[in-house]
């Protein structure tokens, strides 16, 4: 079979989530990747700039994929929710 069809788009976010922990750069990817920060669209650009010498180590899908979630925002803000670890109640001191 050479097409396979794409990846269901809620488990790309899963997926990077995971990745992201396992590599420990979480707390890093989280704050990057803030509402209102630059960084995904440009980093989304890169990956499409950068797709034809990256996919020579990397699977041109995942790349693809990965730049498609850092253009939704609707799934980046998953990703964001799944590397951001729920904050306990603080109480406040006076």
């Amino acid at each position: 079979m050479l097409y396979s069809p794409p990846m269901p788009v809620d488990d790309r976010a899963d997926r990077w989530a995971r990745r992201l922990r396992a590599w420990g750069m979480a707390d890093l990817a989280a704050a990057l990747l803030e509402p209102g920060s630059p960084v995904p669209l440009l980093g989304a650009q890169a990956l499409y700039f950068g797709a034809p010498l990256l996919s020579l180590a990397y699977d041109a899908r995942e790349l693809s994929g990965l730049a498609e979630l850092l253009e939704d925002p609707q799934q980046l803000r998953r990703l964001t929710a799944q590397l951001t670890p729920d904050q306990p109640d603080q109480e406040i001191k006076a």
